[in-house]
């Protein structure tokens, strides 16, 4: 995951189609597949985890852009402090497209990436540990909802209490 993360042009799209073939293959004519079932959702938290390290990459890459250009224009121009205010605004607009990524879209969207995974994640934790569901398949559950709360507020705040319940029992 690190390696589609750190080398393709659009590792997001990547991320999501492996998701779908963990996810295809983790459905077996008797149900799920617990093993199956247990790297899926293994693969959705790390994905939840490159795609945080991926948007704040960018994010600071922007911004990196942003201030060359702007100390260029200021060499160039000699400008007063109103280009200071406008770059400021620019760069807290950018944040906040990137925080609402995140917030929104990875994860509450209809068709985010990371919706119907953790919508699984958290019915795995609030299901007890059974004959069909390991202690293995739990426990890579709760790692990979500590890895989607990572990447949201709300999913912190939706998250908490199953995660603590399920680290309790």
């Amino acid at each position: 995951m690190n390696a589609i993360y750190l080398l393709a042009d659009a590792p997001d799209l990547i991320a999501a189609g492996l998701l779908r073939r963990c996810h295809e293959e983790s459905i077996t004519a008797a149900g799920w597949s617990v093993r199956k079932l247990t790297r899926l959702v293994f693969v959705a938290g790390q994905v939840a985890l490159q795609q945080n390290v991926h948007l704040e990459c960018i994010e600071r890459h922007w911004k990196e852009q942003h201030h060359q250009r702007q100390q260029q224009q200021q060499q160039q121009q000699q400008k007063t402090g109103d280009l200071d205010q406008v770059t400021g605004t620019a760069e807290d607009d950018f944040a906040e497209m990137i925080r609402m990524v995140r917030e929104a879209e990875l994860l509450y969207s209809e068709d985010g990436m990371l919706r119907p995974y953790l919508h699984l994640t958290l019915d795995i934790l609030r299901t007890p540990t059974t004959a069909h569901q390991s202690a293995q398949l739990q426990r890579t559950a709760a790692l990979a909802l500590g890895k989607m709360m990572s990447v949201s507020g709300r999913c912190c705040q939706d998250g908490l209490q199953t995660l603590l319940e399920a680290m309790q029992g």
